[in-house]
């Protein structure tokens, strides 16, 4: 599958404590000319925005709701700025679906 190109240099933070899941998104977002910063754990995602600016943060809906919400509070806390973009087990799976909803999120559509 081919997907758009977009300009370089766009970090998307993309959190998911399923290993493929979120091995394949990764995938999603380098061909699409994201650079994704992969995190499995709440924690990993607090430290990978503390220390790269992210345009936007993926949250996947396998996260348990708590988990989901602590990651959203951390990320806003340390860069306000990055957009959220909260997966649901529907719909935004779809790689294009997602894509677009990055580019939304960002500010590309």
């Amino acid at each position: 599958m081919e997907f758009p190109q977009t300009p370089l240099g766009i970090v998307i933070l993309n959190a998911c404590p399923q290993r493929t899941l979120r091995e394949t998104r990764a995938i999603i977002l380098s061909e699409a000319g994201y650079y994704p910063a992969s995190a499995g754990t709440a924690e990993e995602a607090t430290c990978l925005a503390r220390s790269v600016i992210c345009s936007a943060a993926i949250i996947c809906h396998s996260f348990k709701p708590d988990e989901r919400r602590l990651i959203q509070r951390r990320i806003e806390k340390v860069v306000p700025a990055t957009k959220i973009i909260q997966l649901k087990s529907w719909g935004n799976n779809d790689p294009l679906v997602l894509l677009s909803s990055i580019k939304e999120a960002i500010g590309e559509a």
